[in-house]
């Protein structure tokens, strides 16, 4: 994983922010396998092909089309059989039906289930400020709009962290507000020396 140069992250359980795509993969694979997996929950391994081919071949609503027309340019054909080829057994046609009539349900049941999930959290969420490139909040600016609700900010060197946020963490900053026209330098330490803290001066409880 070093080599591809992949780093590891973690992030909060359920939180759009961070890892929704992942999670929300995880949730929809986790629906089909509640609804379909034997009543001793022992077949689960042998379904993971078939929902990996049922959700690569369902259309996504952030795409626009299956992730596998954006991989190979082309729909995949599960419903006809390859050319030359005949079924060596009548079993074999029994299960090739089979699993083309799971497939069309399949496909319903993730068409329903992303409805239900979107339609549940527009109902509870909240419409985050409108932002362009180039506007202004506090003494920084966007550099650029990496998404619907995703923003890179121009921030100094110093502060050292990601610059790239959600919109519900960013609010646009009011020309009645003066705010400062130079952010400060950080003081930094290039050693990276451990200190020991010494005394607590002061404390303040906030009351969140």
């Amino acid at each position: 994983m070093d080599l591809m140069g992949v780093q590891h992250k973690l992030s909060t359980a359920y939180h759009r922010q961070t890892d929704r795509q992942t999670e929300r993969l995880n949730q929809t694979l986790e629906q089909y396998l509640q609804n379909y997996v034997n009543y001793q929950q022992d077949n689960w391994v042998e379904l993971l092909p078939v929902a990996q081919l049922v959700y690569n071949t369902a259309k996504n609503a952030t795409i626009g089309c299956t992730p596998f027309y954006a991989n190979y340019g082309f729909e995949a054909d599960i419903k006809n059989m390859p050319r030359g080829l005949q079924p060596i057994a009548q079993k074999a046609k029994v299960k090739a039906k089979d699993l083309t009539q799971l497939h069309e349900q399949l496909h319903q049941d993730i068409a329903f289930a992303s409805q239900r999930t979107a339609k549940y959290y527009n109902s509870k969420r909240k419409k985050g400020p409108s932002l362009e490139e180039g506007d202004k909040l506090g003494p920084f600016c966007i550099k650029k709009t990496l998404g619907l609700e995703v923003y890179e900010l121009e921030l100094p060197k110093s502060m050292k962290i990601y610059p790239v946020f959600h919109t519900t963490v960013l609010e646009p900053a009011h020309l009645s507000i003066p705010v400062a026209t130079q952010v400060p330098t950080l003081e930094t330490d290039n050693n990276n020396k451990e200190y020991v803290v010494e005394k607590v001066l002061q404390s303040q409880l906030v009351d969140r």
